[in-house]
């Protein structure tokens, strides 16, 4: 359920409560994410290792499979985040944009 503020809107993700490990080489990670990936990778460069061609074959069918599914939408993505760069550079307004936390002074580059 979503936490709700004042005049009945709904209030950000400032905490999101992930479990994560305490001690140890997984400090500070969630370990039901990162064991799992360090799996699939490995028995990808195991896989990729063990039998080349195979591994060539099937990632270019997928990989080809990918782009020919996604090639418009990708197309159109990279097309609008250069324009989005390109609108941003030549226009006046931007120059006055602060992004992040205010600072304290001028030369202070804030919590790391």
């Amino acid at each position: 359920m979503p936490e709700w503020g004042k005049h009945g809107q709904e209030t950000p993700f400032n905490e999101l409560h992930i479990l994560t490990a305490d001690s140890g080489f997984y400090s500070g990670f969630s370990k039901s994410v990162a064991i799992p990936s360090k799996i699939l990778v490995s028995a990808l460069i195991v896989w990729t290792m063990a039998v080349p061609e195979t591994a060539a074959a099937v990632l270019n069918a997928l990989n080809g499979a990918i782009l020919k599914r996604f090639v418009t939408w990708y197309i159109c993505a990279a097309a609008g985040f250069f324009l989005l760069c390109i609108l941003l550079a030549v226009v006046r307004f931007t120059d006055m944009l602060k992004l992040g936390r205010p600072m304290t002074s001028r030369n202070s580059r804030g919590p790391p």
